[in-house]
């Protein structure tokens, strides 16, 4: 629990010192972008602090195009 505490405190460091600069700037949809994706990286981070089981991406990847891939070699032989 003490590093997810520190994962958030991180987070919300980061925000605090980066949210200003893009206010000030008047990028309010850069800012929303930039929330989002700190939002998902502390996220990610969290549960690995955890030692959460977080899925594979290539395995999503290899989902998708394997079927692809197979048609294409039964094709080209």
């Amino acid at each position: 629990m003490k590093n997810v505490a520190i994962v958030i405190a991180i987070g919300v460091l980061v925000a605090l010192l980066e949210m200003p600069n893009l206010l000030k700037k008047k990028m309010f949809k850069e800012g929303v972008v930039f929330l989002t994706l700190l939002f998902l990286a502390t996220l990610v981070a969290s549960l690995k602090a955890l030692n959460a089981p977080l899925p594979n991406p290539f395995d999503w990847i290899e989902a998708v195009y394997k079927p692809v891939i197979e048609r294409i070699w039964a094709i080209l032989s």
